[in-house]
């Protein structure tokens, strides 16, 4: 597999389970409590929302097994660690959900560690 397909496959498949993620939590703001059947039904199944969170995680997936397919399993997850730390911190901020600077730093290190265990040196 080219490195130009393995990069778009994993900006990809980070992207859809990190979306995923951000809409399954806009849902989950949705459900209001006491839990109630009708709620959650209407907050999740009635919800083209939900659907697309579906969706987008199902596609995910597949594109995951895919990668897996091709690429060692360690090469693959630290990969899509890195990124998908990255598009959490941008989802943070769309949804209006601030970091302190001590996350902000947790968030650095973890990112650093990660590519410093996918390196090869």
């Amino acid at each position: 597999m080219p490195l130009t397909v393995k990069i778009i496959a994993l900006l990809v498949v980070s992207g859809c389970v990190v979306t995923g993620q951000a809409l399954l939590a806009i849902i989950a703001r949705r459900i209001s409590w006491p839990l109630r059947v009708d709620n959650v039904l209407e907050a999740s199944a009635f919800s083209p929302l939900f659907y697309t969170c579906v969706f987008v995680y199902t596609l995910g997936v597949v594109l995951y097994a895919l990668l897996l397919r091709f690429f060692p399993i360690a090469q693959v997850n630290i990969t899509l660690m890195v990124l998908m730390i990255t598009m959490t911190l941008g989802y943070n901020h769309l949804l209006g959900q601030p970091l302190t600077t001590l996350q902000w730093g947790g968030a650095a290190v973890a990112a650093i560690g990660l590519i410093a265990l996918n390196s090869q040196a």
